[in-house]
């Protein structure tokens, strides 16, 4: 029996099975052979041993950060594991919420001016060289949710509702952070985007598409350039 006999829904039944076969053996492969293609990316993947020294955690440094904010009620500008620039303001009526980044960007600067063309370049909305707020766990998915960082419950309090709402930041310094990268043994480059458009995707394209065709579509850039790890 041909496949056009069963018309365009089963054609379109069949290649989303072809593609999930694809797909499930390119984890097999990956999970078989340590290397391959990741099924969620789409990129060429190694799997490398670091040892059994357990990577540093800055959970507790920065709980204490928090801490000395809302002790001496002033805003306080530090570096955490050795690439994350964090920002702590406590309520202030001469500091409003929404001047919170503003200031934030301005502490930066002094201490990292090198940052300054990054910060005045436009950037698409997908560029992940900017700054997050604490608060933004609640609904970035990949992000380390506020109640599993291990803080203490009254940091968790004031960050959620309290004199820290809205007023705690992160950067990424990516320059620290390729730094980091290769003290542990591997490199972190940027590569130039080939491509300048991209197809907005429906929510009843995610739901038929394989992840990896839509991540190819989807590329998170830094500075509009690809993030890339090489060892």
């Amino acid at each position: 029996m041909s496949l056009s006999s069963h018309g365009k829904k089963g054609r379109a039944q069949y290649e989303r099975a072809k593609r999930q076969e694809y797909v499930g053996n390119q984890a097999l492969k990956l999970l078989a052979e340590d290397q391959g293609i990741d099924p969620v990316s789409g990129l060429h993947v190694r799997v490398a041993d670091l040892g059994q020294e357990t990577p540093a955690n800055y959970t507790s440094e920065f709980n204490d950060m928090l801490k000395e904010v809302l002790s001496k009620t002033t805003p306080k500008l530090q570096l955490l594991a050795e690439c994350i620039w964090v920002y702590a303001s406590p309520a202030n009526k001469k500091m409003p919420t929404n001047d919170v980044p503003k200031q934030f960007i301005s502490f930066l600067l002094e201490r990292r001016p090198q940052l300054r063309n990054a910060f005045e370049s436009v950037k698409p909305g997908w560029d992940r060289d900017r700054i997050f707020c604490l608060n933004s766990c609640f609904y970035r998915h990949l992000a380390t949710p506020l109640f599993l960082r291990g803080f203490e419950p009254q940091i968790v309090a004031a960050v959620t509702y309290g004199d820290l709402m809205y007023r705690v930041y992160l950067y990424l310094d990516w320059e620290l952070f390729g730094s980091t990268i290769k003290n542990a043994g591997a490199d972190f480059v940027v590569l130039p985007l080939l491509r300048t458009k991209f197809r907005k995707f429906s929510l009843k394209d995610r739901l038929s598409r394989s992840l990896t065709q839509i991540s190819f579509k989807c590329y998170s850039t830094v500075l509009r350039r690809v993030p890339w790890l090489t060892s």
